[in-house]
């Protein structure tokens, strides 16, 4: 049985919003294809998802209708929209010649690259140390909001019910049912979250040159390694690397630590 266009906006860990089109839910999917061209049909044969940031969907509402109506005579599945580079939000053409093919078209929301941030945040924050803390902060931010959200998913509701049953109130089931559903995902998350933001923060103070210097204060280990490779000391690159491996493990470990105190309950198993 072919997989459709409703089977794929039904898996929750994509996250994707259909916003036009509900009548061709029952789509066929064959393939999936990325493109930013204006006619993208010439290279598809049906029955794909196009996914795109809209590039090639032209700046005026007739040139989006148009885009759309080539799709939708070409019997692609759906169309996929990326949020965040070409537009805020599908512009309400796409929508419309949309609704009127019967032509699925989700939004995906993905959030921006900490390190794109880098620029934005050296403008708007007073000094570099805070933009450094405001990257670091966005890179694992999402990683443990989409692990807490899983781990709230995966809570099985007749837990729920059983505690409503029994006469518990908000904070009794937030208290005993959902901390410690979502414990064992937020520390999964935090774990992945701390490698992501020493790989950031790392990155940011290179791009960014690390500490203060009108304060005479120096950057950290990834404005170190920076300044070693300008200054052609490659002993020092690999301290610093061994170093950022060091200070990673034993981050790591300390929150797996915290983990497994925190959820005693997950030894038994």
């Amino acid at each position: 049985m072919a997989t459709t266009v409703a089977d794929l906006l039904a898996i929750d860990e994509l996250r994707l919003g259909l916003v036009a089109g509900k009548a061709g839910l029952d789509r066929p999917i064959r393939w999936a294809h990325v493109s930013e061209l204006v006619d993208p049909t010439r290279f598809l044969r049906g029955g794909e998802v196009l996914l795109t940031t809209g590039l090639g969907m032209g700046g005026g509402p007739r040139a989006q209708a148009a885009y759309v109506g080539q799709l939708a005579r070409a019997e692609l599945a759906a169309l996929g929209v990326g949020l965040g580079f070409a537009f805020e939000a599908t512009p309400p053409a796409v929508l419309e010649a949309a609704d009127r093919a019967g032509f699925p078209v989700f939004e995906v929301l993905r959030p921006i690259p900490p390190l794109a941030w880098v620029p934005a945040s050296i403008i708007f924050w007073p000094t570099q140390e805070l933009a450094i803390i405001f990257i670091t902060f966005l890179g694992a931010f999402y990683t443990i909001v989409i692990n807490v959200l899983g781990g709230a998913r995966s809570i099985d509701v007749r837990y729920f019910q059983a505690a409503q049953s029994m006469g518990s109130s908000s904070w009794d089931i937030f208290r005993r049912v959902i901390l410690p559903g979502t414990l064992p995902s937020s520390v999964v998350g935090s774990a992945v979250g701390m490698g992501i933001t020493w790989e950031v923060v790392v990155a940011a103070e290179m791009i960014s040159g690390g500490g203060s210097q009108q304060a005479g204060v120096g950057g950290g280990l990834g404005f170190f390694i920076w300044n070693s490779y300008v200054g052609g000391s490659y002993e020092q690159i690999v301290v610093g690397m061994i170093s950022i491996g060091i200070a990673g493990f034993i981050s790591s470990e300390l929150l797996r630590w915290g983990g497994r105190y925190a959820t005693p309950w997950l030894k038994a198993r």
